[in-house]
């Protein structure tokens, strides 16, 4: 059996692809594991022992939810918002090809008949919701 796929905590290994929905995942991981000041931008507490051993946690269950195949991306960063940072600036799609490439999907949305219409709403959703998600405008020309 591969350990890369191996799902761990609910999540599986981000492996390049959907990275905001992994993001998303990990992000409630950490804050159930009490982590979310590891995320913080900068180290505004890392003199205290509370925030080394937060960010060693978090780091620790970032880690352990990367294939291995992606772990070079973020072994050099000394935080866990570092890591996450690296991450989002290497897979979150936000560039011209992203409009584009939302664009043409809502032009060619259409029912089928085949799937149920709630598919068809949440297939619709998403895309908008990911539109939302990166500020993008595809409605007058491309621009914000």
């Amino acid at each position: 059996m591969d350990l890369n796929s191996v799902v761990r905590n609910g999540i599986k290994p981000f492996c390049g692809q959907a990275y905001s929905d992994w993001e998303f995942r990990i992000t409630l991981l950490l804050e159930e594991n009490d982590c979310m000041e590891a995320l913080e931008k900068g180290e505004t507490e890392s003199n205290t022992k509370n925030y080394k051993k937060k960010c060693s946690k978090a780091k620790s269950l970032i880690v352990q939810n990367i294939s291995d195949s992606y772990l070079e991306y973020v072994k050099d960063c000394t935080t866990a918002w570092e890591m996450l940072e690296r991450l989002k600036n290497n897979f979150e799609r936000k560039s011209l090809s992203e409009r584009v490439h939302l664009k043409k999907e809502l032009t060619n949305l259409k029912y089928d008949g085949k799937s149920s219409l709630s598919t068809h709403f949440l297939k619709f959703d998403t895309i908008l919701k990911t539109v939302e998600r990166h500020c993008l405008s595809l409605i007058c020309n491309g621009r914000k």
